[in-house]
């Protein structure tokens, strides 16, 4: 088990493919950043600690890694991290258990609906999804509902 703030020497492992720090006992301020460097990183797990992550808004376009899972389960989270805007194919993503406030918002489903498995967004403080035109609804309606875990309005 490790313990105490997530080094920041792991940000020169430039070629890890997956970071599993699940359920260790992290604590500490994170910066999304360190991870920017890391091209081939497509699993990131910091899920189970007791970490707050921060991202930067400049770096949302610059995120080069391409996700497939990532767990920031109770990362503390204040809001939905800018990069997920520019991913495509995650497969896996925990996003409960954080301080997000608000309306979910509608580009969360544009990038990985077709590969999205698993997305918990449950203890948050969600109030519902932002609105889509008629036919935007049509279409999303078959992949929003199965993934929602908190307590959001119908998609009526």
């Amino acid at each position: 088990m490790l313990c105490g703030p997530v080094p920041q020497s792991l940000s020169r492992l430039k070629h890890l493919r997956s970071l599993n720090l699940f359920k260790n006992d992290l604590n500490g301020t994170v910066d999304f950043s360190m991870f920017l460097e890391m091209k081939h990183l497509g699993e990131l797990r910091l899920d189970g600690n007791m970490l707050s992550v921060s991202f930067k808004k400049e770096n949302a376009t610059v995120v080069r890694n391409k996700f497939e899972i990532l767990g920031l389960n109770s990362c503390n989270l204040k809001h939905f991290p800018d990069f997920l805007r520019y991913q495509n194919g995650v497969r896996c993503m925990d996003l409960g258990g954080n301080n997000i406030h608000g309306l979910i918002p509608k580009w969360i489903w544009n990038s990985s609906a077709e590969t999205m498995a698993y997305f918990a967004l449950n203890d948050n403080f969600l109030t519902g999804i932002e609105q889509y035109s008629q036919g935007e609804q049509r279409k999303r309606r078959n992949i929003v509902t199965p993934f929602l875990q908190s307590q959001v309005p119908s998609i009526s």
